[in-house]
């Protein structure tokens, strides 16, 4: 499968594409197609090595400004869209052909992921993939921001 893949740490011209073998879903594991990715500010940091991510999920990073950077190299890409294509062990919830979104998983800038099945949200038939790629991290961001800016302190009601 192609990928874009970040080798040494810079501006938009260490995005290399390149052919990566993808594994099979592992237990509690999906296989997605992907159909469309977001960009987002930490798409940026990560790739600049202003970010620190010790794993694939987005709850392993954390901001550490030229301090333990992502390992290299790796494929960037938070927010994706796509369509189910295998299922591991112990998934239920999904079956290929699901139309799926998720944020907060290493590696959307590729043809193809393998993402923990809790990690995905069901994608209504009236979404785009290109809507279901955008709305989860950039839908949360202004929402968190606007509780850090409008909402001082607690018992304050936004």
């Amino acid at each position: 499968m192609k990928a874009i893949r970040i080798e040494e740490y810079g501006g938009p011209e260490t995005l290399r594409l390149g052919n990566l073998e993808l594994p099979d879903p592992g237990p509690g594991e999906v296989h997605v197609k992907l159909c469309a990715a977001g960009l987002n500010f930490v798409d940026l940091y990560l790739r600049r090595g202003e970010l620190r991510a010790a794993g694939p999920d987005f709850v392993d990073v954390s901001l550490r400004r030229g301090e333990d950077p992502s390992s290299l190299p790796f494929t960037p890409g938070y927010d994706g869209a796509g369509v189910v294509d295998a299922v591991g062990e112990g998934v239920k919830e999904f079956k290929p052909g699901n139309r799926v979104a998720y944020t907060g998983h290493l590696g959307t800038y590729a043809e193809a992921s393998v993402v923990p099945a809790s990690k995905l949200i069901p994608l209504p038939g009236d979404f785009s993939f290109e809507q279901g790629a955008a709305f989860p991290q950039q839908g949360i961001t202004p929402t968190i921001s606007s509780m850090n800016t409008a909402c001082p302190s607690l018992g304050t009601q936004c």
